[in-house]
């Protein structure tokens, strides 16, 4: 029996859930919500990842799922699996498995670093919890640690829009995927791995706030297909 979250599917396997929500919310979703989806290239399309998102909707999960080119496994509060029967369902087998907020839950680093071994796609929100704009909240370490611990890229990406759907159902809503982050795999104990995990972090959160200006400014420049001539002071 594989203790990788949702292996042992045969049937309702996270790929084919994913693809199910795919072929059906896809398209909707680029016409109702008029999603733009930029550098979903930068995701590896084999071998294990941490895709690390900002967070400012609920319905994150379902955009960055559906803008994603792979089947992510998430982490996920560990409330949504007891909301309900049917979520809780839906949730394992999409791949999610939960994890306690502001507390050190060790067996949610194990399941996401077997997620990694097995070599899945890990999405995680990583500033911790929602935030209440569409700035980068501060990035919490857990990301990179799990990334650490596996020698696993990072692939940053920032959603933007979302957060005023509550007011306007069709309000546009932009993903920008970034290059990954190389990350080499560091032992867990000793001052090394804390020092690479603080580095890293601290990378993250750059590269988060980059991307954030770049979708910015091609928001305020209509959204291009092609973003060459986005104002180049949102890299800098």
């Amino acid at each position: 029996m594989s203790d990788v979250p949702a292996d042992d599917y045969r049937i309702a396997t996270p790929d084919r859930f994913w693809g199910f929500w795919r072929l059906l919310l896809q398209r909707p979703f680029t016409w109702f919500f008029r999603m733009r989806v930029y550098g979903a290239e930068h995701v590896p399309r084999t071998g294990p990842a941490v895709i690390a998102s900002n967070h400012i909707a609920g319905i994150d999960v379902v955009v960055l799922g559906a803008a994603s080119p792979r089947t992510l496994r998430y982490m996920a509060k560990a409330e949504l699996f007891t909301y309900n029967r049917i979520l809780a369902w839906m949730l394992r087998h999409a791949g999610a498995f939960g994890v306690r907020r502001g507390e050190s839950d060790l067996e949610a680093l194990r399941l996401a670093r077997r997620v990694l071994q097995a070599g899945h796609a890990l999405g995680v929100f990583c500033e911790g919890t929602r935030q209440q704009s569409e700035e980068i909240g501060p990035v919490q370490p857990g990301a990179a640690l799990i990334a650490l611990s596996e020698g696993a890229p990072i692939v940053p990406v920032v959603i933007q829009g979302t957060i005023y759907i509550k007011q306007s159902l069709r309000h546009p809503v932009t993903v920008m995927f970034g290059p990954p982050l190389a990350v080499a795999q560091t032992a867990q104990r000793g001052k090394t791995y804390r020092e690479a995990v603080v580095t890293t972090t601290a990378e993250l959160q750059r590269e988060l706030e980059r991307l954030q200006r770049r979708t910015q400014a091609a928001i305020a420049a209509g959204r291009p297909r092609d973003l060459t001539g986005v104002d180049a002071g949102a890299d800098a």
